[in-house]
């Protein structure tokens, strides 16, 4: 569990020294003045209610109040702003995934000296519980040693994989077990302050963002579709039509396009056919065919002259997959629709496309985080087309028709733009294909995984 986490974890104690009720919070959210925390509300109570709250060294007041008793025994608290990084969400959690309790313990009776100490655990058996705020979703931690001391009630339940809270621990039932409410109960307690945020993770010297699981836009109105396709002069525009929910299933997406330094690990391994065209536009991006190496000053540009093939051999080496074009989407967009991933106005300095006159490829990352989406993945919005699983079919999508079959024919689906196209063709929505067999200048790809799959890639990296 890295320091950056530890650093969002505070001690709830009372103003009242007299008090020695002490328990845990942590940051989830920050505006310009305020730092926002979670805790139990029986930790509220405890310490002497909402007028005696201290978190870590300040005064905290109380923004969302549960039962102290009941299934929503959690509690928000707001302080001046301070300098930590608030912790992700997780609302995908499985049992028995292996998780870490973040909390104080006492290390000097009557001394008020708290430690930060995490205790390992696995999510156990998942209980549907009644509350006055609705029905909350909890679970039962279950410890192979040691279980929570006193002042682990409001821990933050992290997930060993993602860094993503799943739950908030409540009360302990016995030395091995003890029970945690699921943060799903902070979308009744507190629905306009939840942040929606994922954590990354480095799986194979790549860093992933997690998308969690939930029902998204996808796809543009028919009337827009077309309206767009006049404006931009590009029939696939209407190949958006209808616009349609679609669900999805949590899983991680490469924050940045593969680059040519990351790719030349594929090359070397493997001997597949370096990245090379010989026409002008594509020289300053071509591989040297007799050294088998890139140019040094390409080496944080995205690979481009890379085919669908050439893309999934890679992933196939890496034990990974391209996403699917409604992953890609949803990656961009969020669950609601944005035109571009960091919203509904344009700005020509948050992407890389013809508007911004630059005329070039750009290295991965270079307009990041201006421009990236709501889950923090960049340059989705120009630079380069991106490879994605599926087949170009019709909407409405889905995910068992055949588009997602590797032998299906057909062309392929290519996504965000690039640095010779407007600001239409950068959209979110927008959709272009090309036949698997292309290797154009301008389109390289990202890499994606399902849950499961980054948990073993990880167990594997640690392994070794």
């Amino acid at each position: 569990m890295t320091d950056r986490l530890l650093g969002s974890v505070l001690p709830v104690r009372s103003t009242d020294e007299g008090n020695a009720a002490f328990g845990t919070a942590f940051v989830v959210s920050h505006d310009q003045a305020r730092t926002y925390l979670v805790t139990c509300a029986h930790v509220v109570r405890d310490v002497g209610g909402d007028s005696q709250v201290l978190a870590g060294d300040q005064r905290a007041g109380v923004v969302a109040y549960g039962s102290p008793d009941g299934a929503d025994d959690i509690a928000v608290l707001a302080t001046d702003r301070i300098a930590a990084t608030p912790m992700a969400l997780g609302f995908d959690a499985e049992r028995g995934r292996a998780v870490s309790v973040l909390g104080f313990r006492s290390v000097q009776l009557g001394a008020r000296l708290l430690a930060v100490e995490p205790v390992d655990s696995t999510l156990g058996p998942q209980m549907a519980l009644d509350s006055p705020s609705g029905r909350n979703t909890a679970w039962q931690l279950q410890f192979a040693e040691r279980g929570l001391d006193q002042g682990y009630s409001g821990s933050p339940i992290v997930d060993v994989v993602t860094e993503e809270v799943v739950a908030i621990a409540a009360y302990r039932q016995d030395e091995r077990r003890a029970i945690a409410i699921a943060v799903t109960g902070l979308r009744a307690l507190w629905p306009d302050g939840l942040p929606d945020l994922a954590a990354p993770v480095t799986v194979a010297g790549t860093e992933f963002v997690y998308v969690p699981s939930s029902p998204f836009s996808m796809g543009t109105p028919q009337r827009d579709a077309d309206e767009l396709a006049e404006l931009g002069k590009r029939e696939s525009f209407r190949a958006e039509a209808p616009r349609h929910e679609v669900d999805l299933p949590g899983y991680y997406i490469g924050r940045l396009p593969v680059s040519n330094a990351q790719y030349a690990q594929f090359v070397s391994a493997t001997g597949h056919r370096v990245p090379y065209r010989d026409d002008p536009w594509s020289r300053p991006y071509s591989w040297d065919q007799q050294t088998r190496a890139f140019p040094a000053e390409i080496a944080d540009l995205p690979v481009v002259l890379v085919s669908w093939h050439d893309a999934r051999a890679y992933c196939e080496w890496l034990e990974v997959r391209l996403p699917t074009e409604a992953e890609w989407e949803k990656a961009a967009s969020g669950r609601t629709p944005h035109l571009w991933p960091w919203g509904d106005d344009w700005d020509e300095e948050r992407c890389n496309t013809v508007e911004g006159g630059r005329d070039a490829c750009l290295p991965v990352g270079a307009l990041s985080p201006a421009g990236d989406s709501g889950y923090r993945v960049a340059d989705l919005a120009g630079n380069v087309w991106e490879w994605c699983a599926s087949q170009f079919d019709p909407y409405p999508y889905r995910v068992d028709d055949g588009r997602e079959q590797p032998g299906a024919p057909g062309t392929r689906v290519i996504r965000g733009g690039a640095w010779g196209n407007d600001r239409w063709a950068a959209r979110c929505a927008a959709r272009e294909h090309a036949a698997p067999d292309e290797y154009g200048f301008s389109i390289g790809f990202r890499i994606a995984l399902s849950r499961d799959a980054a948990a073993a890639l990880a167990d594997r990296t640690a392994d070794q």
